[in-house]
C-alpha cells in the first residue's frame, strides 16, 4: 500500500498522541490499581490504545475508497453485538456478584470497551480484506 505525505503525518500524530495519552493513563491508573480501587483512568488508557491502533489503520481508512467503507461497515456490525454483549455481561455481573459499580464506573467501562473494540475489529478486517 502506497503511503502519501498526509497519511504519514496522520500516523506520526496518532503515534505521538497515543504514546502520550497511554503514558498519562498509566501514571493515573497505577496508584488506583495498587490501592484496589476502580481505575478511573481506564477510558483514558483505552483512548491511548485507540490512537496506537489508528497508527496502523490510517493508511487503510483515509483513502476513502470502497475498501475503507467495507472495513468500517463490517466493524460497526461486529461492534453492535459487542456493545450488547457488554451490557448483558454488566447486567450479569451486577446481579449475581458482590461487585457494586456506580453509574460513572459502568459508563467508563462501556466507553473503554468501545474505544478499544472499534479500531481492533477494523484492524482485523483491514488485514483480511
Amino acid at each position: 500500500m502506497k503511503k502519501n505525505r498526509k497519511t504519514m503525518e496522520n500516523q506520526l500524530l496518532f503515534l505521538l498522541t497515543g504514546l502520550f495519552v497511554t503514558g498519562v493513563a498509566i501514571y493515573i491508573t497505577i496508584n488506583q490499581l495498587l490501592n484496589r480501587q476502580f481505575p478511573m483512568g481506564l477510558a483514558l488508557m483505552a483512548l491511548g490504545v485507540n490512537q496506537l491502533l489508528m497508527v496502523y489503520l490510517s493508511p487503510h481508512l483515509f483513502p476513502k475508497d470502497e475498501r475503507a467503507k467495507t472495513i468500517i461497515g463490517k466493524s460497526m456490525v461486529v461492534n453492535y453485538f459487542v456493545i450488547f454483549g457488554s451490557i448483558f455481561l454488566l447486567f450479569f455481573v451486577a446481579g449475581f456478584s458482590g461487585i457494586h459499580w456506580g453509574a460513572q464506573q459502568v459508563l467508563i467501562f462501556l466507553a473503554a470497551i468501545l474505544l478499544v473494540t472499534i479500531p481492533s475489529t477494523m484492524v482485523f478486517y483491514a488485514r483480511r480484506i
